[in-house]
Formats: C-alpha cells, sequence, structure tokens
C-alpha cells in the first residue's frame, strides 16, 4: 500500500534527521569534506574580496563567491559550491562552508520538508458504513448520430502513398464510372466488351 510506504519513508527520514549534529545533510557534509581535500592544482588570480580568476590545467572560469556563481554552471544548479569556487575559498581559508552552501541542504530545511503526519488509518473492517450515498453507475453510451464509418480516416503519412483509382465499371470494365453511366458501344452479338474491343466506325469500312 503507498500510505503504508509513505508513513514508514516519512518516519525512518524524520529519526534520522534528529541524529544530525551538524548544520547541514549528511550528503552535504560528504560533498564538502570531498572537495575540501582534493589535490587539484588551480591558480588563483583574485581581483575583489568575492571575485577570483581560477585556471586549471585546461579551463578557465570565473567565481564569485558573494553571489555563489561560477562560470562552469556546477555552484548555480547544484546549490553546491564546485572545485573552482572551493579552491578560492581555501586560498582566502574561509572555514565556514556552510555559508556557501544553498539552504535547502541545512538540517532544518529537512526537517520542515518531514515535520508533518501522514493520518493514520484503521483496517477496512471497521470503515463506516455509508447508507445513504448515491449509487454512481457506468455512463449511458448513446450512438452518435449519422451512419457510422466503415474506413478507417487515414493519417497524414498514409495519404498518397496509394494512387486513387477511381471506381471500375462492370460492363466494360474500364475506371472512371459506373455501369449506370456507361456510355461504351456493346459488339453485334450483344455482349459487352473491352477498351480494347470497341468496335470500328461504319462510316469508314471499305465495301468488300
Amino acid at each position: 500500500m503507498i500510505r503504508a510506504k509513505l508513513m514508514e519513508q516519512h518516519s525512518h527520514r524524520k529519526i534520522q534527521s534528529s541524529s544530525w549534529r551538524g548544520q547541514m545533510v549528511s550528503l552535504a557534509e560528504e560533498y564538502i569534506r570531498d572537495i575540501t581535500t582534493r589535490k587539484d592544482q588551480f591558480l588563483i588570480r583574485q581581483s575583489t574580496l568575492s571575485k577570483a580568476e581560477v585556471e586549471g590545467l585546461h579551463e578557465r572560469h570565473e567565481v564569485d563567491i558573494e553571489k555563489k556563481v561560477c562560470s562552469c554552471g556546477f555552484w548555480q544548479l547544484s546549490g553546491l559550491p564546485c572545485i573552482h569556487s572551493a579552491a578560492f575559498i581555501r586560498t582566502i581559508q574561509h572555514t565556514l562552508w556552510h555559508t556557501y552552501v544553498d539552504d535547502h541542504y541545512y538540517v532544518y530545511r529537512y526537517e520542515m520538508a518531514y515535520d508533518g503526519a501522514i493520518v493514520i488509518l484503521a483496517g477496512k473492517e471497521q470503515w463506516a458504513l455509508v447508507s445513504d450515498g448515491e449509487l454512481v453507475t457506468m455512463p449511458a453510451s448513446l450512438r452518435p448520430r449519422g451512419r457510422p464509418k466503415k474506413r478507417r480516416i487515414k493519417n497524414f503519412l498514409e495519404i498518397g502513398n496509394k494512387r486513387k483509382l477511381g471506381h471500375k465499371c462492370s460492363r466494360c470494365n474500364l475506371w472512371g464510372h459506373h455501369r449506370s453511366t456507361c456510355k461504351n458501344p456493346l459488339n453485334v452479338g450483344g455482349d459487352e466488351i473491352g477498351s480494347d474491343e470497341l468496335l470500328p466506325s461504319t462510316s469508314n469500312a471499305h465495301p468488300i
């Protein structure tokens, strides 16, 4: 049951957050510990008290620790200082790392997210019976007006793939008209003819 799973997760995270002693959640604490102990070689060119140019082996970035911005984009995207900003912060020997982390990683914000409680629910056999409720039935299925379509409506990818031949006359076996509008002549014996069996004109016939 989804409600029961959420209740277990909610309780577990609330108990977990109560054991944290720092100002940041454990994920942020581990990340800060990792970037402050790395041995990356960067050249720091400080411009102001909060701005510097950080150059590595194959890259160079602009860092502003006051606005929590780095040109690599990681700080703005994650809310955690990147390796370039961490290198600059180490040079000014500022150890209050939590001031450079977004407050969404603070313990008090985590506790606020799980401060509420999921309502407990008794077993189904203890639920109150509702006798005056209105019975909801299936919606009425009405046949739409007009003659139902027998041919499937083709999509735009199927249109024009096949050449439309039109109607075929059952009298002369030619395409393009119906038997009721057929004006092709018949042979002498009264049989119907095709397109390749049309009788020649008698006005141009030569005497034997």
